[in-house]
């Protein structure tokens, strides 16, 4: 038996990898995708982050218009430029963010992808379903036909 996340072979009976820590049972149960209640609390939680930083820049305005006087509102552009900015890459690298938290096996690709084909929205949009999408690892699979293949 192999353990399905980085290969190594298992004792007959074991759960958890003695290398990486992979509870092994879980995933024979599930294959493709993971939990919907899992998947919904990332979302949920990504939402949750989102709203409240889209929110700072509207409060930051909403306090430049109140009444500050020109040289604090000239100040108060600048930090919310800065803050616009910040929170614009914040949202580009967000498919970044949720594979790197969920430690994706694919979290370096999903990065690069993000990094220089994000912008075309359709790219990011196919990084965000990637960070929910579990690969199906069959490297035990193939290392097991392997010495099958050698012991013949």
């Amino acid at each position: 038996m192999f353990c399905k996340k980085c290969g190594i072979k298992m004792q007959e009976g074991e759960r958890f990898c003695g290398k990486c820590g992979n509870d092994n049972e879980l995933q024979q149960s599930d294959t493709k995708m993971e939990s919907f209640t899992d998947k919904t609390r990332s979302v949920i939680t990504v939402a949750k982050w989102l709203v409240s930083i889209i929110m700072i820049p509207f409060v930051i305005m909403t306090l430049i218009i109140i009444g500050a006087n020109s040289m604090m509102a000239g100040m108060m552009f600048i930090i919310l430029a800065l803050l616009g900015v910040a929170i614009s890459v914040a949202i580009y690298l967000v498919p970044s963010f949720i594979a790197h938290s969920r430690n994706h096996e694919s979290k370096h690709n999903i990065l690069v992808v993000n990094l220089f084909l994000g912008w075309t929205v359709l790219f990011w949009y196919g990084c965000l379903v990637w960070t929910f999408w579990k690969s199906n690892n069959k490297l035990g699979e193939v290392i097991q036909l392997l010495e099958d293949i050698k012991n013949k």
